[in-house]
């Protein structure tokens, strides 16, 4: 019998461990996490009722940011519980469109009347977020949360994602990812040697949004397909 002292592996008497990086399916979500935001500083709007969170200040300088060189503008905002209210100007008349948000800064917009001229441009300019200011506090490790980072983030910089907050929860670092269509997040897990073991998508979309799925399976291919041998 091999004498298993002499064995490297002589803790694993079965040989060495083969490393596999799992891959959930993406798991549809209505809510997204409370840290989903981390955001930069914003000066406060024309708007006082919009200046109490900075959710809603970086939705306005974001909407008049998008609106600038084109046919359209705000009139004005109306306020009341969980929604804003913007009042658009447009060469065909003004469209009114409702913007119900949650504490944690998701919004849903909806035109007030169906049949708007230019619903789907504004609607476009209302719902995206790639000009957010975000500020975040975070550092990887070496190692696979370092691959795991330059990974996403190119993937994000390709397809015009923003990355909204990175955060550690319950062993797992948290990606949070807003794209044109949806707002999204992934969970990465990591063992004691710093290799990814688990990627778990989240998504207002589920298995339809294909940017996180597309990211996702990046990250799946840190580690071949077949398994990778960890050196101890």
């Amino acid at each position: 019998m091999e004498n298993l002292i002499t064995n490297p592996f002589s803790d694993y008497p079965f040989g060495p461990i083969i490393h596999n990086t799992g891959l959930s399916a993406t798991i549809r979500i209505k809510k997204i996490p409370t840290l989903f935001y981390s955001f930069d500083k914003y000066e406060d709007t024309p708007f006082a009722e919009l200046n109490f969170t900075d959710y809603q200040k970086a939705k306005y300088w974001s909407v008049v940011e998008h609106l600038q060189n084109t046919e359209f503008s705000i009139s004005k905002i109306v306020c009341s519980q969980y929604l804003d209210t913007y009042y658009i100007k447009t060469p065909s008349g003004e469209e009114i469109y409702n913007g119900y948000y949650k504490k944690t800064g998701m919004y849903s917009f909806t035109p007030k009347k169906n049949g708007y001229a230019n619903a789907a441009e504004i609607m476009c300019y209302l719902t995206d977020e790639s000009n957010y200011k975000i500020k975040i506090n975070y550092e990887p490790e070496e190692g696979d949360p370092q691959k795991a980072y330059e990974t996403i983030k190119e993937s994000c910089s390709e397809n015009n994602i923003l990355i909204t907050n990175i955060f550690h929860e319950d062993g797992a670092i948290v990606y949070c990812l807003k794209t044109q269509v949806s707002y999204a997040y992934i969970q990465l897990k990591f063992n004691n040697s710093n290799m990814l073991t688990w990627i778990s998508p989240f998504s207002t979309l589920a298995s339809s949004d294909e940017n996180t799925n597309l990211i996702a399976a990046r990250l799946k291919e840190l580690h071949p397909k077949n398994g990778e041998c960890i050196t101890l």
